[in-house]
């Protein structure tokens, strides 16, 4: 394992793998990941604790849908613009194509969407339709996978492994 790193990444959720991805993508490779929870090669989903902590973080186990919306799931409109974020969002949905998750998009041009929306306001709401890549439990799971193997070389990963401390050099 390699004694100096550039960059050290906290937790192998989406956000840490996804971070991880875009560095080796840059050609920075001294980089490490730590993740508190297993591998996901050893996670057990009946697990509480593996269900929840682990490489793909809490979703690791879910039925894996991805909202591909910028209106629903976050407020990352409020730190920059829609264009950028839509852009992010296509980026993250490309990567997750790449390693395997389903073409087909659920949600798109459905005749219920005008009778939703109005039966919504009727009550005080807003229906959102949204866009959903559903990859389903396995192919999930799966994604994470390969997402993992095409990490194995190319930065440290150590998992089972909780932070406790964060020590500067000078504020640095």
């Amino acid at each position: 394992m390699k004694a100096d790193y550039d960059v050290i990444i906290i937790g192998a959720g989406p956000a840490g793998i996804f971070v991880s991805l875009t560095l080796t993508k840059m050609g920075i490779d001294r980089v490490l990941l730590i993740e508190q929870g297993k591998d996901i090669a050893k996670r057990d989903r009946r697990s509480g604790r593996d269900l929840l902590c682990g490489w793909g973080g809490a979703g690791a186990y879910s039925d894996g849908k991805l909202n591909l919306s910028t209106e629903v799931g976050g407020f990352l409109n409020e730190l920059m613009s829609t264009e950028k974020l839509e852009t992010l969002l296509q980026e993250a949905d490309k990567i997750y194509l790449r390693y395997g998750a389903p073409e087909k998009i659920f949600g798109a041009n459905f005749p219920e969407i005008e009778s939703l929306s109005a039966n919504a306001r009727k009550v005080g709401l807003t229906f959102v339709p949204t866009l959903i890549r559903h990859m389903g439990t396995e192919n999930c799971a799966s994604v994470l996978k390969k997402m993992r193997r095409d990490l194995t070389d190319k930065i440290s990963i150590k998992t089972e492994c909780r932070v406790e401390d964060i020590l500067t050099d000078k504020n640095k």
